[in-house]
C-alpha cells in the first residue's frame, strides 16, 4: 500500500525505514508523510531529507522502477529508465536498460553504458 510514508512511526530499525523510503523513491510513490513531526529524530530527518533518494523519486522521467532480474533467495535488483547529465553544457543523456542483454543503452547512439573507468566515469561502448 503505496499511500503513506512510514518511516518514523515506530516498529521499525532505520535499516528498514530507509529501505522503505528507497522502494517509495524508486515506485514513484507520493512521498506523504505519515510521522509525528514534533517528534522526529535526526536520523528520521535524514532519512526523509536524503538529498539522493529524493533525485530517483523526482527524476524528470518519471518511470516507476520495475523487477528486471532476481537471485536466488530474498535479493531483487529493479531498474528504470536512467537520465546522466554531462557537467559541460551537452544535452541531457537518455538510458534504458535492455533486459534481453542486461545492459544499460543509451537511447540517441544505441551505445551501452561502461562504468568501468570507476564512479563518476561512465563512457559509452559498443554493446
Amino acid at each position: 500500500d503505496l499511500d503513506m510514508l512510514e518511516i518514523g512511526n515506530g516498529g521499525m530499525s532505520l535499516d528498514e525505514y530507509r529501505t522503505h523510503m528507497a522502494f517509495w523513491a524508486i515506485l514513484k510513490a507520493p512521498l506523504l508523510l505519515g510521522n509525528d513531526l514534533t517528534k522526529m529524530t535526526s536520523d528520521v530527518l535524514a532519512i526523509l531529507t536524503n538529498d539522493e533518494v529524493l533525485k530517483i523519486n523526482q527524476d524528470p522521467l518519471g518511470v516507476q522502477g520495475k523487477i528486471v532480474h532476481t537471485e536466488s533467495g530474498n535479493s531483487t535488483k529493479t531498474a528504470r529508465p536512467v537520465i546522466a547529465v554531462t557537467c559541460n553544457g551537452s544535452p541531457t543523456q537518455k538510458w534504458t536498460y535492455d533486459e534481453s542483454a542486461a545492459t544499460i543503452v543509451n537511447q540517441d547512439t544505441k551505445g551501452c553504458m561502461d562504468s568501468s573507468q570507476g564512479r563518476g566515469q561512465v563512457m559509452t561502448a559498443p554493446c
